[in-house]
């Protein structure tokens, strides 16, 4: 306690509060959710946290982990050993408040607990009100890491509440894996916990430096985080002074402090005052006599001159070594088994590991082992477990092991938990059993049978951390399942798993986002003679790979070739001629004719190389859609008529769909939202977990909005949102933010709340490397930002805080993403005749092609042909020449018929852009009374449906037009109209 915390004034006292509050600080609000605690080993970080922590176990819910220097390589140990004491936490709430959490927890997860079970076993006995969960088939990928990310913050979020927050505590923070940073920055940043969850860490901060991953982490958190102030609460620790080892001295010696003094310099001399290295040292003291307990006088003494004169190791390291040697040679051996296995322990792990070593060899049985090390305070006793006192003597107890032989030691006691252990036991020990196991490179040299039955258990481990998301710890083990066939083993002998290995570190490589590595994995097991079916889950990895970092165009490609080489269809014309469209077109209408009323009723396709042809389908459908191809149609076609001739897989509802945006780009709207109903009707029967978060967005994207108000789907959007981020389906995730985005902008929210919501959401789509959304997202956020004037001098260019115009023209340009490209430059002519720059709108007009060419059944296209049309008139009424006007005209006439097109096919959401449009070709035309009504009808219909900005438009060019008529009456109230509005 005598500890000070650095030279400021937080602590963890002030984030947690203390047993003299009457309310802990975090339910009031007054801290950030993450501290810091950082120093030398032996500074007293785990003892300073844990002292400040409110000692009223029913007022608090304290979790505990801690990272492992010999386990690295196993993910998430720190987190799951926290949340697995939580169920003893719940015992000292009281059974009321115990049980009140437990129905939060059911009812924040419902059905989603599964994965949380299957991480942390532990957990599992505070789900058996929830809902039975769905069969978990976890293929891994970036999918299963964020879904177990939002699962994992979200069972947390429920189980703080007013008056018992939730501490969590990770210890030794320098040795985290990458997947656990993943998780910390996703719990640091979850606005939803941070009002009772309270995240303490500590590291070594001189194994610590600034290229350390946990560095790098902590700034994209701090970013993530905002400049709020105590972003992270950090808390450095030195060593003690002199004066607070005196206070430290005189209060364990029951001496004045004066008394103690010049023992408190000498002691500060010989362990430069680190508090767990004096202690050991005043214990070794103690038991060399220097320092001793005289019963007759009931006081402490001390020889300081043998202390001066007393050899002491360099440092804390050096004393715990000379520690460890003093103790018998069995129990050294003994201790540096318990080394390897980890901090923390159990006995039946001990007595597989043990069994490495002769038969014999060891004089005590493993009990009186362990209360021998209890004895000697290196080891502590907690249940079922054993725990090394410090990590120090862990570390000390494993530097035991000779360094030339630690790896052959390590595999040594790794081979024979395998073979030892019971099929039941190996489940739970196959992690640390096969990271014992590769670290001996004599492996290699192990019998032909061994090897492959060491790399069927580097694959099982490696689908184990695939399942848990964690991509850097399954590479590992795979490439050493690969190292050890590698060479000597014949292809044919082990195809299958040679195939399985390659294949699924390829996958994990994706994962990392280390294309290199992916494709050297997949040129490597491609290169063999495989089956059409053995292809077909490694070209996938590489077409996912390809669509994650915007390749359109080659991802079109190998689709092209994979379903004519995989899968024997024959691919899609490279020119397409708007006959054959149409044709195409006709073919699908007929046949959807004859089948539209069965199409629920249709069997379920089992055919998997179909299925497989389906998925590609589908792939192509979105490369061709974002990059503007002009066979996406086609594509969409094929898709649709297989669906009624082969029968429903996952695939078929968004084929419906997809189909249903194309009927709306012909301006079929009613066959359209019909064909949208159906697609809902496979959702609920089917319901395909893979594709139906991107079903609803783009049904609420791309359909839905045709007959309804704009701003009633930005609702299901949010939830559709929802939906990705719980089942995994980041990409789909990330498209239902921008459709709200974009909606929002559309339907006049207001610009303070769209800028609010949407810039952390960019934040996010670019943290989860989501480039795709993020490139449609940002011509409008930075619109946004451009009309506050705080990014740009000009509010017309879309460059500043979030974007730069030409780097993102460039980058749109060079991954062929002509959707973002066409979304810019139509968000560019709406700002250029915002701002009355005609000509600059004008140069616009002939840079993009029409919308339902580009992006069908995208709203932006009924805005782009509204700005499209002012723009002509515009230009007409600004020529002298009749000619010049006639030509114009007639181009703002062909604009006017798609959106009269529209509004009769009964589009509620361009009523008033119609009638703004006619007011703006009657002015042209000098009909002042139709313009007048015409302006009217604008301003009383946007209005009424919600659509402001356009409201504020209209009476800007109706008040223009009543000055230019010399009624400075009338265009005085529109403007004045207009800028309340605006």
């Amino acid at each position: 306690t005598s500890m000070t915390a650095g030279a400021g004034t937080t602590s963890v006292d002030t984030l947690i509060g203390s047993d003299d509050d009457d309310t802990m600080a975090i339910n009031s609000g007054r801290c950030v959710p993450l501290a810091l605690v950082h120093g030398y080993s032996g500074a007293g970080k785990t003892a300073l946290v844990e002292a400040a922590v409110p000692k009223d176990k029913s007022q608090r819910i304290f979790l505990e982990g801690k990272f492992d220097l010999q386990n690295r390589i196993m993910p998430w140990t720190a987190f799951v050993a926290a949340l697995s004491a939580l169920p003893g936490q719940l015992d000292f709430l009281g059974h009321d408040k115990a049980e009140q959490i437990k129905n939060t927890v059911c009812e924040a997860m419902g059905k989603d607990h599964g994965l949380i079970g299957d991480l942390v076993p532990a957990l599992q006995c505070l789900f058996s009100a929830c809902p039975t969960p769905p069969a978990v088939h976890v293929e891994g990928g970036a999918e299963a890491k964020i879904k177990l990310q939002y699962l994992l913050t979200k069972f947390i979020s429920a189980l703080g509440t007013e008056g018992c927050p939730v501490i969590i505590f990770i210890d030794d923070l320098q040795w985290i894996d990458e997947s656990s940073l993943d998780l910390l920055e996703a719990l640091a940043t979850d606005n939803e916990s941070s009002l009772h969850t309270v995240l303490i860490g500590t590291y070594r901060s001189n194994e610590v430096d600034d290229d350390h991953i946990l560095m790098k982490k902590l700034q994209i958190i701090k970013d993530r985080r905002g400049d709020t102030e105590n972003n992270i609460i950090d808390i450095p620790l030195g060593n003690l002074s002199v004066p607070d080892l005196n206070t430290f001295l005189s209060t364990a010696l029951n001496k004045n402090e004066d008394e103690t003094t010049s023992l408190a310099k000498v002691i500060e001399k010989k362990t430069g005052g680190n508090p767990f290295f004096t202690i050991h040292f005043l214990l070794a003291l103690e038991q060399e006599g220097i320092l001793e307990f005289q019963f007759g006088a009931l006081k402490w003494v001390w020889d300081e001159k043998a202390i001066e004169t007393k050899f002491v190791a360099d440092n804390v390291a050096d004393l715990m070594r000379r520690k460890l040697l003093a103790l018998p040679r069995d129990l050294q051996m003994i201790l540096q088994v318990c080394a390897c296995l980890g901090c923390d322990f159990d006995l039946r792990t001990l007595e597989l590991a043990t069994s490495a070593f002769p038969s014999g060899s060891l004089e005590l049985n493993l009990e009186e082992y362990m209360e021998g090390a209890i004895a000697a305070g290196v080891i502590s006793h907690a249940g079922q477990t054993y725990s090394f006192v410090h990590d120090q003597l862990q570390a000390a107890s494993f530097n035991l092991i000779e360094k030339e032989d630690s790896n052959e030691f390590r595999g040594k006691i790794g081979r024979a938990v395998v073979e030892n252990a019971r099929v039941d036991e190996m489940e739970t020990l196959l992690l640390i059993a096969i990271d014992l196991c590769n670290c001996d490179a004599g492996a290699l040299s192990l019998t032909t049978k061994d090897k492959i039955k060491f790399a069927t258990l580097n694959l099982r481990a490696g689908k184990k951390a695939m399942g848990n998301s964690a991509f850097s710890s399954c590479t590992s083990y795979l490439q050493c399942g690969i190292a050890l066939i590698e060479y000597g083993v014949e292809f044919d002998d082990t195809r299958e798993l040679q195939i399985d290995l390659y294949g699924m570190c390829a996958q994990a490589h994706y994962c990392n986002g280390d294309y290199d590595n992916m494709n050297q994995c997949l040129d490597t097991i491609l290169s063999q003679n495989l089956t059409g079916k053995e292809k077909q889950p490694l070209l996938l990895t590489r077409i996912y790979s390809l669509i994650a970092s915007s390749q359109l165009a080659d991802c079109w490609d190998l689709c092209q070739r994979s379903l004519e080489d995989v899968v024997g269809y024959r691919p899609f014309p490279e020119k397409v001629s708007q006959m054959q469209i149409i044709a195409s077109l006709i073919k699908t209408k007929y046949r959807m004719k004859k089948y539209r009323d069965k199409i629920v009723d249709l069997p379920l396709l089992e055919d998997e190389t179909r299925i497989f042809a389906y998925k590609i389908i589908e792939i192509m459908v979105a490369a061709s859609y974002y990059s503007g191809m002009p066979v996406m149609p086609l594509v969409v076609f094929r898709e649709t008529r297989w669906t009624l001739k082969h029968g429903l897989c996952e695939y078929s509802p968004i084929a419906l769909i997809m189909y249903s945006s194309v009927l709306i780009a012909t301006n079929d709207l009613k066959g359209g939202a019909e064909i949208g109903r159906i697609a809902e009707q496979l959702l609920e029967k089917l319901k395909p977990e893979g594709t139906f978060c991107r079903c609803r967005y783009i049904l609420e994207g791309l359909v839905y909005h045709w007959t309804n108000p704009l701003a009633n789907r930005i609702k299901p959007l949010m939830n559709g949102y929802a939906v990705g981020m719980r089942s995994g389906h980041i990409e789909e995730a990330m498209f239902s933010l921008f459709h709200v985005i974009a909606f929002s902008w559309f339907s006049a929210k207001k610009l303070g709340d769209i800028k609010t919501f949407s810039i952390p959401v960019c934040t996010q789509m670019k943290d989860l490397g989501q480039n795709g959304a993020l490139l449609l997202a940002l011509p409008f956020v930075q619109t946004v930002l451009n009309l506050f004037r705080e990014s740009s001098e000009d509010p017309t260019v879309l460059t500043g805080e979030v974007m730069n115009a030409d780097e993102f023209l460039n980058t749109v340009t060079e991954t062929n993403h002509l959707m973002g490209l066409t979304a810019m430059q139509t968000i560019q002519l709406e700002l250029q005749y915002m701002f009355h720059n005609l000509e600059a709108a004008v140069d616009l007009l002939d840079m993009f092609a029409p919308g339902e060419k580009v992006y069908p059944g995208f709203f932006q296209t009924v805005r782009a042909a509204m700005f499209e049309a002012m723009t002509c008139f515009g230009m007409a009424s600004s020529m002298a020449s009749k000619s010049d006007q006639k030509k114009w005209r007639k181009k703002g006439e062909g604009h006017l018929k798609r959106i009269k097109a529209w509004v009769a096919a009964g589009n509620v959401n361009c009523v008033h852009s119609l009638s703004l449009v006619e007011a703006e070709q009657a002015t042209s035309n000098g009909n002042a009374a139709l313009a007048k009504s015409r302006y009217e009808h604008a301003i009383s219909t946007a209005k009424r449906n919600g659509f402001i900005q356009d409201a504020a438009l209209a009476h800007e060019r109706a008040g223009l037009f009543f000055l230019a008529q010399d009624d400075s009456s009338w265009g005085k109230y529109h403007m004045e109209k207009s800028i309340e509005l605006y």
